[in-house]
Formats: structure tokens, C-alpha cells, sequence
């Protein structure tokens, strides 16, 4: 994927800042260990298209009919309760982290491998300035993490048919031509 969603904890100052002569507002991270492995960024992004019966078919509705298509982008990191935090969305690449900053382009960002390298590594120990496409904020209650909640699903009694009558139904229409 060319994009990556990373969730950081919101301090009391601002993490995104804007500047008038930049292209695109930009978060400057000292570490980059909340972020996500891009290595593993496979796994994050998801193309869902509705109704296609193969890949080709999945295709061709991205063209024709993108309305019938669905992305998701997920990020890895897991949320403590009761804390403040802000989801960006920024580029996955090192071409597009250099193209939203507004700093040149050379002829090796734009071909071979260059083209398609991180824009971070976990490796990396320097401060690292990203470019913010879209972002949000938002915050965790009291409750637990999707993980907790999982586990205190509880297996309802065994139903008798009765009981599943309809269960997962629901009424629609559609027009078939």
C-alpha cells in the first residue's frame, strides 16, 4: 500500500502543524517506535469489492462501478483505555513522504528500488517528519480493547430450531435486470 494509518497519543500539544508554505500539514515524530512495521503494511490495507464473483471480475467493477468497491485502512497498535489520540493518514513510500514535504525529487526516488523503499524504518533512531493527508481525533474509554471484549464474548445456550427462525434475516429488494 502507498498509504498507512498510525495512531499516536495526543499530548497536551499539538502534533500536526500546518506552515503556509508547505504543500500539506506534517507531523514530526522524535521515535518511530509507536509507529507500525511497513514491512507488514500487506496486512492493513484492504480492497472490498462488492458482488465481484473472481479477480477479473473484481477488476472490472473498480472500473466501471467504483462505487461498489470499499477500502480499509487498520492499524496494528494497540489503544491503552482513557486516553486521547490522534489517527493520521500519510504515505506509506519514501516518494510520497518526500512529495508531500514539498522536497525535490530525484531521478532515483522516481525508479528502481528507490521508488517503492519506506518511508520509515524500525530501525531508524532519527526524528522523522511526515506528511498528514487526513486526519482525526478521538479517545478510548474505560471499557477494554477490542481484544478484552472478544474474550468475554459468552456462547449463548444451545438454541432449539425454533429459536433460530429467521435469526441473520433481513429483508431487501433488489432489481435484477
Amino acid at each position: 500500500p502507498w498509504i498507512a494509518l498510525i495512531v499516536l497519543e495526543k499530548t497536551g500539544d499539538e502534533l500536526i502543524t500546518s506552515d503556509p508554505t508547505r504543500l500539506l500539514p506534517h507531523v514530526t515524530l522524535t521515535s518511530v517506535a509507536e509507529l507500525p512495521n511497513l514491512a507488514q503494511s500487506w496486512a492493513w490495507a484492504h480492497v472490498q469489492v462488492a458482488g465481484a464473483a473472481n479477480q477479473a471480475d473484481a477488476r472490472g467493477k473498480l472500473n466501471s462501478s467504483p462505487a461498489s468497491c470499499l477500502s480499509r485502512l487498520l492499524c496494528p497498535r494497540r489503544l491503552e483505555s482513557r486516553k486521547s489520540y490522534v489517527a493520521c493518514v500519510v504515505p506509506a513510500l519514501e516518494v510520497g513522504r518526500k512529495a508531500g514535504l514539498g522536497i525535490p525529487l530525484t531521478t532515483a526516488d522516481l525508479e528502481g528500488t528507490d521508488s517503492t523503499r519506506f518511508a520509515w524504518s524500525s530501525a531508524s533512531s532519527t526524528p522523522l517528519e511526515l506528511p498528514v493527508y487526513y486526519s482525526w481525533e478521538f479517545g478510548t474509554g474505560a471499557g477494554g480493547d477490542f481484544e478484552s471484549l472478544v474474550w468475554e464474548l459468552q456462547r449463548p445456550s444451545e438454541p432449539t430450531a425454533e429459536a433460530v427462525v429467521g435469526v441473520g434475516r433481513w429483508p431487501m429488494s433488489m432489481i435484477v435486470p
